[in-house]
């Protein structure tokens, strides 16, 4: 099994960590910035083919206000797969709407 190594895994968890900072500060519609082209994302948000998909997401995530979302990431799970690198990411979302979040 191919390692990986600790720079890999360093430069992981701080995209991760930008994607989430970004959603959570109401730049959602910038998030497509930290995909490659061919990139997929599946979890409760749907499943999104390509940057072009993220990117009309996170627009439209970036119309939603009033709502304030903070995220806790842990668990982040990393495999060569032949010559691609696979990740999983167990998140927590909190989120609050009400007048004085």
């Amino acid at each position: 099994m191919r390692k990986v190594t600790i720079e890999t895994r360093v430069a992981i968890e701080a995209l991760v960590a930008e994607l989430l900072w970004r959603l959570d500060h109401g730049k959602a519609d910038t998030t497509w910035e930290l995909y490659t082209e061919d990139a997929v994302s599946t979890g409760p948000l749907g499943d999104m083919n390509g940057r072009d998909a993220i990117k009309a997401w996170g627009e439209r995530r970036a119309k939603v206000t009033g709502v304030v979302g903070r995220h806790l990431i842990g668990g982040i799970r990393l495999e060569w797969v032949g010559e691609e690198l696979h990740g999983w990411t167990q998140y927590l979302t909190f989120r609050d709407s009400s007048v004085d979040p």
